[in-house]
This record gives C-alpha cells, sequence and structure tokens, in this order.
C-alpha cells in the first residue's frame, strides 16, 4: 500500500470536502479533475476511510477494468477482486479462466470478503445463474468428515468438472483407489482427497507436473464450473421451481458506492452489448439451439442508464 499518496489526497481540499459529499442511497454525485489513476486513488482513499461499505468501479472495457484493478493493487492492501464480462453473449462462459474468476468474485462477494468490487460496465447488465449454484451447488470437505467417496465424484459431476486419468488443470478431477485429485475454482492449488472407508482421512496440495502431495489443508472449498442446464432444470431443484438469473447489482448491499470513470461510455457497452444479443441468440435458434430470451440474459439498457 503507498500509504504517503493516500494521506496526501486526504490532506487536499478536494479530499477534506469529498466525505461530506457522498451521495445518498439513490443519489449521484459527479466529479472532474481526476486524471489517470487518480480515480484508483480516490477509491483507495474512501476504502480505507470507510471500512463499513463496499466500493464498485464500473468500467467501460476489459482493459479499463484491469487498469482499474492494477492501480488499487499498488494503493492498497483491501480487499479487491474483478467481476469480468463474459466472453461470449450466451448462457455459458466457455473460457474456464473466466468462468473461475466469476465465480470466484461472487463467491467473495456473497461471503462479505470484499471490499473493492472491479467490474465492466456489460458485466453488470449480464443476468447469471452462478449466485444459485454457488449457494446450492458448493462442495465442502474437510479432514475427518464422513463421505462417501461416490457422493463426492457426483457432486464433482454435477458441477461440471470433467472426470480424466490425470489432473492437468483446472476443472478436471481424477479418481484412483481411495484418492481423488480435484483442481477447482475458488482453490489455491489443485488438492488431493484420501479415503479411509467413508472418512475423509487427508486433504493435501499437489503439483500439478510431478503430481507429488504437499502442503496439508484441514478443509478445501470447491465452486461450480457449469450454470447452465444443470442448474436451470426444474427436476434438478429442490422446489421443483427454475431459480432466477441475477445481475452482479442486485447481490451488492444497498449502500454500496457504485465509481463510473464515465457514464456515457458504459451507457454504450451495454447498449451494444444488448443488440448484439439478440443477433448471437438468432444465430444459436438457426443452429436448432434453444437459448433463454434475452431478457432473461441482460438488464435492459432502460433499467440500467435511464
Amino acid at each position: 500500500m503507498i500509504e504517503p499518496i493516500l494521506s496526501a489526497f486526504g490532506r487536499t481540499p478536494f479530499g477534506v470536502d469529498l466525505p461530506d459529499r457522498l451521495p445518498a442511497t439513490g443519489g449521484t454525485l459527479r466529479l472532474a479533475g481526476l486524471p489517470g489513476s487518480s480515480g484508483a486513488v480516490m477509491v483507495a482513499w474512501l476504502a480505507e476511510l470507510l471500512p463499513q461499505r463496499l466500493f464498485t468501479v464500473v468500467a467501460a472495457t476489459p482493459a479499463d477494468a484491469e487498469r482499474w484493478l492494477a492501480d488499487l493493487a499498488t494503493l492498497t492492501d483491501l480487499p479487491a477482486a474483478l467481476y469480468p464480462q463474459r466472453e461470449a453473449l450466451g448462457d455459458e462462459e466457455p473460457h474456464y479462466e473466466i468462468a473461475g474468476e466469476r465465480a470466484e468474485t461472487l463467491e467473495g462477494l456473497l461471503r462479505g470478503r470484499l471490499r473493492i468490487l472491479v467490474t465492466t460496465a456489460r458485466a453488470t447488465a449480464e443476468r447469471t445463474l452462478v449466485p444459485e449454484a454457488l449457494s446450492r451447488l458448493r462442495l465442502e470437505v474437510a479432514v475427518g468428515e464422513h463421505r462417501p467417496l461416490t457422493e463426492v465424484v457426483e457432486g464433482l459431476e454435477r458441477m461440471g468438472y470433467q472426470r480424466v486419468p490425470v489432473v492437468t488443470e483446472v476443472a478436471e478431477f481424477s479418481v484412483r483407489g481411495g484418492i481423488v485429485d480435484l483442481y477447482g475454482f475458488g482453490m489455491a492449488s489443485p488438492s488431493r482427497l484420501e479415503w479411509w472407508d467413508d472418512k475423509i482421512s487427508s486433504v493435501r496440495a499437489f503439483d500439478l507436473t510431478t503430481q507429488r502431495s504437499g502442503e496439508e489443508f484441514q478443509a478445501v472449498t470447491v465452486l461450480p464450473i457449469g450454470t447452465g442446464g444443470r442448474v436451470a432444470n426444474e427436476s434438478t431443484h429442490p422446489s421443483g421451481v427454475p431459480p432466477s438469473r441475477q445481475t452482479v447489482l442486485d447481490l451488492l448491499p444497498t449502500d454500496t458506492l457504485i465509481v463510473e470513470e464515465a457514464s456515457h461510455p458504459n451507457a454504450e457497452e451495454v447498449a451494444r452489448a444488448w443488440k448484439e444479443a439478440e443477433h448471437h441468440l438468432e444465430i444459436a435458434r438457426r443452429l436448432g439451439e434453444v437459448p433463454p430470451p434475452r431478457e432473461e440474459l441482460f438488464a435492459e439498457p432502460a433499467a440500467l442508464y435511464d
């Protein structure tokens, strides 16, 4: 954390006046004169000053969001994470790295671990089933827990993990004897679970290259990968009612401070995604797919930027 910069910002006339000018819920404050990384300095300083608030930065493009995240990581040690937009305009994210980052960030948000959330305008408009999947399909295992190996394997399959002979990358798991190797979202490293009868006897990290076991853990949490048909299917939902999709904005605390670098470019990005999504879905229908309606995948631009 670059403490002198944040302290200096707080001593400026702008910084002295800013806390009293912050908008109430539903209000807007327009600021000028913050070039370059000054906006990130402001957010970092406010997040340090107001530890009870969540700050959400909405950037126009993925490149802008990455820049914000890099600046904030330099300026503060407060927990910050990126919620990236989907690479595609459909229901599922085909790239595991992006899908994993989205799931991990929402997990941190829902569990109150984040202080600063960085995202893009298009990502705020995307409706997703990930929150439902996180609440219902998350897998938590601990040393000493009595849980059949078959139950864990079935859980991994429901969450979209691919069974392979040897785990080499994220979203995979393997089974040999009483051992399950897996590399999932939300995990700092690949994990090796070992059973004695129906009891989990050990949880250890392992190296993807050498396949050798390493550090011991007491527990591990695995986040779901797939959220499409598996979650939306009525027969898989305990209530028999299909779950509803939510935007990341739906999940924010009511007192969240949302920071936009510029509202007009953000509105343009949301409108472009709305228009392109209909074209994308029409192509999917021509190919024989049955995608959800556009209104289920995206919030209407007018609802966000009216």
